[in-house]
This record gives structure tokens, sequence and C-alpha cells, in this order.
């Protein structure tokens, strides 16, 4: 559950912020009349945006979209450029169906490019033949609607919070936003040309292009803290409304409880806006800090050598779970090794390693085989055969209960673990 709420919250709130600036400048200074068209542009562009999104996502999934760097290229520089034209209408100060189709555009883009990548982690973490029902699909299911959740209250609280900010402040927040984005966006082309050969970049270009690359996260940070300064500036609205004297106060005093009713629940939405925002900063540094701690391996059981043979009893390893064994080289090299029981008969053996990620090793978490490097989970009824993220398979021969193992297999996979 925590995994994917910090996938969700990770992946989506970069253009969750984006879109809330934009949000926010629709809400600043509009009246009813004015906001209407734009909320519903908004809304019309998002929804569009997240179903395209899933299907994007159902593509790749089914391998007909097999290029991800391409697919994320064809709707970045739409992006980008829509982006462009609604801040030259904004600074403009143009209204109309140009503005309001421009705005849900931009909103359909922003979700498209925002959801493929986080709907592919959930699924994929559902294994083939596994019903969405289980317990461990409903828990990722949760944390997904949970993040999910997150980033649309923040977006909410803060459009409610913007509301009754000049239009040029609120357009200043949106064009500093955005232009914390463009140099993302910047990077990533960069990257795919890059890569592509397609562009050849001094030395000095390239040693920059790696340090943004390496720094691309300080893009989300500085969205933190514009949205959080966007929530704040309103503070003082909250605690009184602007411009009332205490002779119309006294004049007026239906319509002053009315404003400081309005404040108030503005400095509530205000209140909302930076604790979702402050939840958004925690859950990207500490907590994926504490969840991307890797486990440590669990300690090598014992085992005999007979006449060069490794010999381990069966009953030893009959209970279904990861056994870890280690075997030191002649040269000192430490070679682990796993047995697991899959069925009655069959005993899945492997190296402690995969020709993927390499000496890094499995763990067993809540019955489940994974990956220590990728967080890949294993097929228990394959361990033992070749492919993917297997172990890679030992030679091994079941004699008189005990499974044994040639010492000079284990000395030969030394490389490995060099």
């Amino acid at each position: 559950m925590l995994n994917q709420f910090i996938n969700v919250v990770a992946g989506v709130a970069p253009a969750a912020l984006a879109l809330a600036c934009l949000t926010a400048w629709a809400a600043a200074g509009a009246t009813p009349a004015q906001r209407r068209p734009l909320w519903r542009a908004l809304l019309f562009g998002s929804a569009a945006g997240l179903v395209g999104g899933v299907a994007v996502a159902a593509l790749r999934a089914s391998a007909i979209l097999t290029d991800r760097e391409v697919v994320a290229l064809a709707t970045l520089a739409p992006l980008a450029l829509s982006e462009i034209g609604l801040l030259v209408l904004v600074w403009r100060r143009r209204s109309g169906p140009v503005l309001t189709g421009t705005v849900a555009l931009v909103a359909g883009l922003i979700n498209l490019r925002a959801w493929p990548g986080v709907v592919l982690n959930w699924a994929d973490r559902v294994l083939p033949g596994q019903s969405v029902l289980t317990t461990d699909s409903l828990s990722r299911l949760t944390g997904f609607l949970a993040g999910a959740g997150l980033l649309v209250l923040t977006v909410l609280a803060l459009t409610r919070a913007a509301a009754g900010l000049s239009r040029t402040w609120a357009a200043v927040v949106l064009t500093v936003g955005w232009g914390l984005t463009w140099v993302s966006q910047l990077v990533t082309i960069v990257q795919f040309l890059q890569a592509r050969r397609l562009v050849r970049l001094p030395r000095p270009a390239f040693r920059g292009l790696v340090w943004a690359v390496n720094h691309q996260s300080w893009v989300l940070f500085g969205l933190i803290g514009l949205t959080a300064l966007l929530a704040l500036s309103r503070w003082r609205a909250a605690r009184r409304p602007s411009g009332l004297s205490t002779a119309l106060d006294e004049a007026r005093p239906a319509e002053i409880r009315l404003a400081r009713a309005r404040a108030r629940r503005q400095g509530r939405w205000m209140a909302v806006a930076l604790g979702a925002v402050a939840l958004i900063g925690l859950t990207v540094t500490a907590l994926a800090a504490w969840e991307a701690r890797k486990p440590e391996l669990s300690p090598p059981e014992p085992f005999e050598i007979v006449a060069g043979q490794a010999v381990i009893p069966l009953a030893a390893v009959d209970d279904g779970h990861l056994h870890r064994f280690a075997h030191t080289t002649a040269d000192g090299t430490e070679v682990r090794f796993i047995i697991i029981r899959k069925n009655g008969v069959a005993y899945g053996v492997g190296l402690d390693a995969c020709e993927i990620c390499g000496p890094t090793g499995y763990i067993e978490i809540a019955g489940r085989i994974l990956c220590r490097l990728c967080d890949v989970i294993m097929n228990i009824a394959t361990i033992g055969f070749k492919g993917g993220c297997n172990p890679i398979p030992l030679d091994h021969s079941v004699i008189d209960g005990a499974i044994v193992i040639q010492v000079a297999d284990l000395e030969a996979a030394a490389g490995i673990f060099a």
C-alpha cells in the first residue's frame, strides 16, 4: 500500500502542482460567470487526459506501444507549445472559446503524460492469473487511490485558497510554475536526442545535462515551494477581509459577517492546502527514502560438504520458505545459493543472483520471493529455470533425502559474486 501511495504521489505530483497553478489562476479575480466556462474546460480536459493516460498504459502493457520514449516525446512537444500559447492568452487577458479550448487542451495533455507510468506500476504488481480481489491487490489499489486522492485534494484546496487573488499575481505564479516544468521538459527532450545520437553535445554541455538529469527532483521541490507560497499569500485575507474599516463594520454588520465567514472558509482551505503540500513534500523525501531502503539478506544457513559435494537435508528446506546458503571458494569469494520447496516433490535451486540484476540476492516478504534490486516478484514455480529475473539455475540432485550440489559448480560461479 505505501509503495503504491509513494509511486502515485511522486509520479503525478509535478503535473498536479502545475495544474494547480492553472486552476488557481482560473479562480483568481474572476466572477462566477467568468469561472464557469474555465471550470468546465478544466474538468473536461482533465477527464479526457486521465482516460487517455489509462488507454496509453493499456497499449504499453499489451506491447502495442513498445517505445516509451517516443510516446512521451510525442505528447511533450504539444504540451510545451500549448502551455506557451495559453500564457500568451493569460497575459493578454483574452477570453472566450480560444482560451477555454486551450485550457482544456493543456489540462488534458498534463494528465495524459502523468498517469500511464503510475497505472502501469500498479498493474505490473498483479501477477498473471491473480485475482484483483486478493488482499495484496486491494491493498495496492488502496494506496493508489489514496495517492490520487491526496493530489486531487491538493489541487482543489489550492484553488479555493487562491480565490480572491489578483489575476496579475496568479499569472505570475502560473508563469513561474510552468517555467520550472519547462526546465524538466527541455532536459527530457535533450536527453532523448542525445541518447538517439540525433545531437552531439560538447563535453561541458553533456556534463550539464547529466547534472540536470540527476537533479530533476529540484523541479518538484520548486513547485512545492511555489504552491505553498500561493496558499500563504492569502494569509492576511484569511485573518481579516481587506479594506474593511471599523466605521464600515458598524454600518453594514451583515455584510461584514458574511465577508468574515468567507475569509474564515478561505483560511481553512489555506490550511488544508499547506497541509497537503507538506504531505507531498514528506512523501517524496522521507517516506520515499524509508520505502527505498533495501532489506538485508537473511544470514546463510549451515550445511555439510562431503566428498566434494554440498549436502542439504530435505527436512531443512521443506517448509516452503526461502533458504539461503553460502560457500566460500578457494579465492575467498562467497558464493550464495538459495533453495525453496515448490511443491510436494520439486525444489527450486539456484544461485542467489540473476543474469539481469547480478548478485544483489532475493528476499522473502509475506510469502513472496522478490528480487532485492528491482522488486520483481518471482513466480516460485519457475525458480530453477532460466529466464527473466529468475535465479541462475544450479545443477543438483536429490539423493537419499538430501539435495546434493557439486562444490565444483559453486567454485565455477565465483565470477558472478566477485
